[in-house]
């Protein structure tokens, strides 16, 4: 159900996220891994609809299941792998809400944290930046981001 949320969202089914993401939350039998994951994409279908408050709730209770994560599967570990994860999560629904200061600031934490061999992800995340920082009226800002964003993909 989460892998067609993470579908929903890109197609910007906020409801249709939303509506997968609870049901998989309301099985008991969820593991904290799955719980996490659901929690982060229901957050992004919260920020389809515009409801900052569900973004904030859904982002604060994936981080405070975060440290219960502790199976050694080969998938959705993103979740433990990934410096700021939940932070990324956010300044993506920041951004997608239109805040762009907001998610600019968590773009500027989440950057600070990523290391150097991680070039594919801080590229992606600084292209996430650099549309933010276009949405919070920082065109200079923008363009030196991007500027950066495009010399990582070449």
């Amino acid at each position: 159900m989460v892998n067609s949320a993470v579908v929903r969202t890109d197609l910007g089914d906020g409801v249709g996220v939303v509506d997968l993401c609870e049901a998989a939350l309301e099985d008991d039998r969820a593991v904290p891994k799955i719980r996490v994951m659901a929690m982060q994409q229901q957050a992004h279908g919260a920020s389809l609809l515009r409801d900052r408050a569900a973004v904030d709730r859904l982002i604060d209770g994936a981080d405070r299941l975060l440290p219960q994560v502790d199976d050694d599967l080969p998938w959705g570990n993103a979740c433990r792998r990934t410096p700021g994860y939940l932070k990324v999560q956010c300044a993506t629904c920041y951004g997608r809400l239109g805040l762009g200061a907001e998610a600019s600031d968590l773009w500027d934490q989440v950057l600070a944290a990523v290391p150097g061999t991680a070039r594919r992800d801080r590229g992606i995340y600084m292209a996430r930046h650099a549309t933010a920082a276009a949405s919070a009226r920082e065109p200079e800002q923008a363009v030196e981001i991007t500027r950066a964003a495009a010399a990582i993909a070449v």
